[in-house]
């Protein structure tokens, strides 16, 4: 799945594609996720790093205001994130409609 897509704009050199929305290339449309949140996560845990086959998911995703801190943290395998990240996108695109 791929969640951005590069495409020619008549007046911009490109656009990313995100969630049907256009933006500049260089603009993101995800809040920032701070590393060192990730690794403050990770000593909790007892970890150096994230384990192979696993990524750090936000509980409440960032794009419906989930806090990007160690307790808004978990562990899923990466068919698990693929598949709640799916479902985290379609909740924040019925929230920026709704606004």
């Amino acid at each position: 799945m791929k969640p951005m897509a590069m495409r020619a704009c008549a007046r911009l050199v490109c656009c990313v594609v995100l969630g049907g929305m256009l933006l500049p290339c260089g603009v993101s449309a995800a809040p920032e996720r701070s590393r060192a949140q990730v690794r403050a996560f990770l000593r909790q845990q007892g970890l150096e790093r994230t384990p192979p086959g696993y990524e750090v998911d936000h509980i409440v995703p960032l794009c419906a205001g989930g806090a990007d801190r160690p307790e808004n943290m978990q562990l899923l395998t990466k068919r698990q994130h693929r598949e709640k990240t799916r479902e985290d996108l379609r909740l924040c695109r019925k929230m920026r409609r709704r606004e």
